[in-house]
């Protein structure tokens, strides 16, 4: 996302601090976040929570705010190797910090309801390997 421009203090769903890393937000709250309060940003980084990407999935093939849904294109990357996948997690994030393992731990752990969440939510999916 630095790479493309983007205001991590304001496109970072985890950086910015407005959501827990912690405790998964409702969707609405992340969808409201991401249309009127990344001012200027065309790529923003949201959370990988799981329960909120179900609930947002969900709520996208019911039909519910199709107006804000419109607005949004959900692009997914995705490292299908779990050996690359861990190996990038080790690295820095993009304020250079390490994740902590708890969090590195977590995200491999939950790896196959995660691709399953974001695949269906995704409007375009991209390979990262």
């Amino acid at each position: 996302m630095k790479k493309l421009g983007g205001d991590l203090a304001v496109a970072d769903m985890d950086m910015d601090k407005h959501f827990s890393i912690t405790h998964s937000p409702p969707f609405e709250d992340v969808l409201g976040w991401m249309l009127e309060q990344t001012p200027g940003q065309e790529v923003l980084a949201v959370s990988a929570h799981r329960e909120m990407l179900l609930d947002m999935t969900a709520a996208k093939r019911r039909g519910e705010l199709p107006d804000q849904f419109a607005r949004l294109l959900f692009v997914y990357l995705r490292t299908p190797d779990p050996v690359k996948h861990h190996e990038r997690l080790m690295l820095p994030n993009a304020h250079g910090q390490a994740r902590p393992d708890w969090h590195v731990e977590g995200v491999l752990a939950g790896q196959e309801a995660m691709h399953a969440a974001c695949k269906d939510l995704a409007d375009v999916t991209l390979n990262t390997a």
